[in-house]
């Protein structure tokens, strides 16, 4: 009786708690119910254009699952999650130069971005003004981060006010391999000045997250994802106090510092100071990156371009008037063609900045042109893509776009799984049905040395193109593979069979691990069609 009354009072509930734990991830179960992954799935899937990689199912069975089945989603979680290793490819940043981009599965995604927020979602605010890129929204909101061309416009207004006040010296400088080269003991450290004592917890949870998808010993954090932005803020507000004493003349943005000084010694002082900080840190500057400026070569950097963006903001914002914002436009991409044709560099900020406007504007102007250089500037190759699949179904420019991406996949230039995997999702995007020779995608998935991701793509292209006794050939290749990503992809083939086979085809099995499970319980009860799914639909 007495056990009774103190249930009462405790509001305990006698089979909330899930059983037969297995050696999982969470300690306590405690921890997983005050996690609120409705707000992290939103946040997660909203970073989606900004990003450098993308999932191909959009999330889809997961956020139904936290939507539709949360309290089962979290016993689940408690008893069977484990993280994972994520999939990194290379991005080509300069020739021979790269830099690491992570594929996450979609639970570590989610749980990642639930972590961070549950750990800071008291002291989001308590960052130095002067840093103004990562301004951290709450947590109930989808966007992770507020404006961030705002905040650069704002930052940049400051940097020559500061100049207009007397401030004749510049210095300008990042950081080398900013993410890669984050300690993974000394972050932790420093977020417990960040997170409250009924979160504390969440960091041990955190450092297990980390470590697993370390790039060295207890070094690098994965990227691109909004958590490792914020850890990331979180890693160089140390810097930030220690250059308080330089009040509006200091500036961060992510891990590039803009300092202003009156005079060559005080900025000389700034800059020993600067990078002795970032030693304790185990960082350094990229001194290929180091600039500085004086007196009018100040304004000359600072306004590089100013004219060419604020017109068309003032074109498009104030004036209403797209047809003259089309003009400039126009005038400053044929000025970057011809940089191109003469060998000189290209200004990637103004042509990723054009063609994103024609993207929402359906401007095709700059199709060719894309489909030129693609190639050399691989760079670019997230914001090409995003722009031809705004005329990947449209006439008369689909036939040309889906013919010259699959003859460079099919080619021997194409030698960068990161722009492959982009090329598959956009080729996925046609929805008129251009037939793509299915050899080519039997080669990628059953070459042993191409990527998870690819392979994926690759059978979901062929799902899409074959008829639906032919995805028998699919099917059976589902119990002979061990990769998650694969096994999932093929799930989703699966859904152009029949009611009835789907029903045997989609029950659990012992053997599922967690994500598999999730993806089986939403296509079971969901009417899922593969031919209208869309994966760069951000």
């Amino acid at each position: 009786m007495l056990n009774f009354f103190k249930k009462i009072f405790k509001r305990e509930s006698t089979n909330e708690q899930p059983t037969d734990k297995n050696e999982s991830f969470f300690l306590n179960y405690s921890d997983i119910k005050k996690l609120d992954f409705k707000y992290a799935v939103k946040r997660v899937l909203n970073q989606g254009k900004g990003d450098l990689l993308f999932e191909p199912f959009n999330y889809c069975d997961v956020e139904w699952m936290i939507a539709n089945r949360e309290k089962e989603f979290k016993q689940m979680l408690f008893k069977e999650y484990q993280v994972a290793k994520p999939i990194i490819f290379d991005m080509p940043k300069k020739p021979f130069a790269y830099r690491p981009i992570s594929y996450l599965q979609p639970l570590d995604s989610i749980l990642y971005q639930t972590l961070v927020d549950q750990t800071i979602k008291y002291t989001h605010i308590n960052f130095s003004k002067q840093v103004y890129s990562n301004i951290i929204n709450k947590i109930t909101k989808p966007e992770v981060f507020d404006n961030p061309v705002s905040h650069w416009l704002k930052m940049r207004d400051s940097l020559r006010y500061q100049h207009a006040k007397g401030a004749n010296f510049y210095f300008f400088c990042d950081i080398s391999g900013y993410f890669e080269n984050i300690k993974i003991q000394s972050l932790l450290k420093r977020m417990k000045h960040y997170v409250g004592r009924n979160e504390i917890a969440y960091l041990k949870l955190l450092s297990e997250v980390l470590k697993t998808w370390q790039y060295a010993d207890a070094q690098g954090i994965v990227q691109p994802h909004n958590a490792s932005s914020i850890l990331g803020k979180i890693y160089l507000a140390q810097v930030d106090s220690a250059f308080r004493f330089l009040g509006k003349n200091y500036h961060r943005y992510v891990d590039e510092f803009h300092i202003m000084a009156k005079s060559e010694e005080d900025l000389r002082e700034i800059s020993i100071q600067l990078s002795r900080e970032l030693r304790q840190l185990g960082l350094n500057l990229n001194i290929s990156k180091s600039k500085s400026f004086k007196n009018d070569e100040i304004l000359v950097e600072l306004d590089k371009d100013k004219d060419f963006f604020d017109s068309v903001k003032y074109t498009r914002e104030i004036l209403k008037d797209f047809e003259l914002s089309n003009v400039i436009l126009t005038e400053k991409f044929e000025e970057i063609l011809l940089d191109i044709k003469l060998g000189r560099d290209l200004d990637s900020r103004a042509f990723r900045y054009i063609i994103r406007k024609w993207q929402l504007d359906g401007n095709p102007k700059a199709i060719n042109s894309c489909l030129e250089i693609f190639v050399k500037y691989v760079h670019l190759t997230v914001d090409i893509t995003l722009y031809l699949r705004r005329f990947i179904n449209e006439q008369p420019y689909e036939q040309l776009i889906f013919q010259t991406i699959f003859d460079f996949l099919n080619s021997a230039e194409n030698i960068y799984p990161w722009q492959q995997v982009w090329f598959l999702a956009l080729l996925f995007e046609n929805k008129n049905q251009i037939v793509i020779d299915s050899q080519f995608l039997w080669d990628i998935v059953h070459d042993q040395n191409q990527d998870e991701l690819s392979i994926a793509l690759a059978y979901l292209l062929l799902a899409k193109n074959l008829e639906s006794h032919e995805l028998f050939l699919i099917e059976n290749t589902y119990y002979n593979t061990s990769s998650t990503l694969i096994k999932r992809a093929i799930l989703f083939c699966m859904s152009k069979f029949t009611k009835s086979y789907k029903k045997t085809f989609y029950e659990e099995k012992d053997n599922d691990d967690l994500l598999i499970k999730f993806t089986k319980f939403f296509l079971r009860e969901t009417d899922f069609n593969i031919d209208k799914m869309s994966i760069l639909n951000f």
